[in-house]
């Protein structure tokens, strides 16, 4: 195989990013050489990985702060607060902090009314 370079999917991945980063950053125009890495990447990508695609794929080395409750912990303080607890008592009785018991309150709100919250404070409801 002389001549060709076996990367893996997370290496694709990372260089379907920079060559993104670059060509929003750098260049105007969309018919540059780099328009046409960033296909041959994405066709590489759909071969290697078998038929996913490229731009959906997010954070390939799981980087960034890890979750501190599993989703089931998340379930069981919603639970909590459905049964009638303040949410001081229901973050006491989950052992977490008030925070997390009003984020995962805002999570499930935004989801049930099908709105996409951009920060803490601004969801946006579908039109």
């Amino acid at each position: 195989m002389a001549g060709y370079l076996v990367m893996k999917e997370m290496d694709l991945i990372e260089l379907y990013q920079l060559l993104s980063l670059y060509r929003r950053t750098y260049l105007e125009d969309d018919e540059t050489i780099v328009a046409g890495l960033l296909e041959d990447v994405g066709r590489k990508y759909r071969h290697v990985s078998g038929g996913k695609d490229i731009r959906v794929a997010h954070n390939p080395r799981e980087a960034g702060r890890k979750r501190k409750y599993t989703p089931e912990q998340d379930a069981r303080i919603a639970a909590i607060r459905e049964a009638g607890k303040s949410i001081r008592e229901t973050a006491r009785e989950a052992g977490c902090s008030i925070g997390h018991v009003q984020d995962v309150l805002r999570k499930n709100r935004s989801e049930k009314h099908g709105c996409m919250e951009i920060n803490k404070n601004t969801p946006i409801y579908p039109t």
